[in-house]
């Protein structure tokens, strides 16, 4: 059940994410520039549905989203890397969307075990 809620929360991200790297695109924002622009303001806002939602933590620590955003960063880092490989075979939109698998997994796994290991067991 949490890594169903992981996806719907992601799912919602996503299309933010999406949604403002393509705006940015159109406003002429280089895709690297924009790739982490949009990336950075869905993981603030991704923070709060993960923390309550999927992970169920109890309280809100700034620690913890130091913690979540930190490892965002290296999250990102490898969906830069997946993005800029597809970029050379494809659009930005369409190699942001390539790059999409690679943030999920690794965005699950680090989340679950380095930055909400202290929260109740959710279903």
């Amino acid at each position: 059940m949490k890594f169903l809620r992981f996806l719907a929360s992601g799912g919602f991200s996503t299309l933010l994410d999406l949604l403002l790297f393509r705006c940015l695109i159109y406003l002429l924002v280089p895709p690297l520039v924009a790739y982490p622009l949009s990336y950075s303001v869905c993981v603030t806002v991704r923070y709060f549905i993960d923390a309550r939602l999927t992970f169920a933590t109890e309280r809100l620590h700034l620690r913890q989203f130091a913690q979540y955003f930190a490892a965002n960063v290296l999250v990102m880092g490898l969906g830069l890397l997946a993005f800029g490989a597809a970029q050379h075979y494809f659009t930005p939109m369409v190699a942001k969307v390539v790059s999409i698998p690679v943030t999920v997994l690794s965005g699950f796994i680090i989340m679950h075990f380095l930055v909400f290991t202290d929260t109740k067991k959710a279903p």
